[in-house]
């Protein structure tokens, strides 16, 4: 009989069993971790978010620590410096206007029929005039007043970037130094008392020498181009 007793406690005692503790429920509905070391949720692996228990109940999840980032090291600059090139020198401008001069006056005193402001430069004997080679002083001087007998008025357009100067290694017992030649481009017009006119591109050319700043005309030619 105290079998069937004992039997019948122990079954009454196992008839109501004693519920097992409520687990923790995080705010998102999941078992919240043990607390206790060494229960599963305490090892929390690296980078998982820390879990805070509050009154067993609900759970705050503190954002992980940031990884400290490598400080970026800066990308070189390349910078441009812009290298000055000098500029080629300019040319030096030829002072044609200056150096014609001498031949556009020769050739103003020849068109005006002034002897005396061209006989200082002849070399009497010696001078080529206009193809006559060896005129002398009278020769020309009574063919420029021949023309102004002829000529009313002679106007010269000169054009000075024509002007050419050359120096020739010519030497003669007739003169001294290297003879210069001085060629200019002009447009003429030539108009006679008769009404006549005569108009022409022609280029002058006076031929001379310069010794101890004396200048002596030797030759002047006239050609129509």
């Amino acid at each position: 009989m105290s079998d069937v007793v004992g039997l019948s406690r122990l079954g009454s005692q196992s008839a109501t069993p004693t519920p097992p503790p409520t687990p923790a429920v995080s705010a998102d509905n999941r078992p919240a971790a043990s607390a206790t070391p060494g229960q599963p949720g305490v090892n929390t692996p690296p980078g998982s978010p820390v879990q805070i228990v509050i009154n067993n109940n609900a759970t705050v999840q503190a954002p992980p620590a940031a990884a400290p980032q490598p400080e970026a090291t800066p990308a070189p600059q390349v910078v441009y410096v812009p290298v000055s090139t000098p500029p080629p020198p300019a040319p030096t401008p030829v002072q044609a206007t200056a150096s014609s001069d001498f031949v556009a006056s020769v050739l103003r005193a020849y068109n005006d029929h002034d002897y005396l402001a061209l006989s200082p430069y002849l070399v009497p004997g010696h001078v080529n005039y206009f193809g006559h080679r060896y005129a002398s002083p009278s020769f020309i001087r009574n063919d420029m007043t021949n023309d102004a007998r002829t000529y009313a008025a002679v106007n010269c357009t000169y054009y000075p970037d024509t002007f050419t100067h050359e120096v020739s290694n010519e030497y003669s017992p007739h003169w001294v130094g290297p003879m210069l030649y001085d060629t200019i481009t002009t447009y003429t017009e030539a108009r006679e008392f008769n009404g006549r006119v005569h108009r022409a591109n022609t280029r002058f050319t006076v031929c001379y020498t310069v010794v101890n700043g004396v200048t002596n005309i030797y030759a002047m030619v006239l050609k129509v181009i």
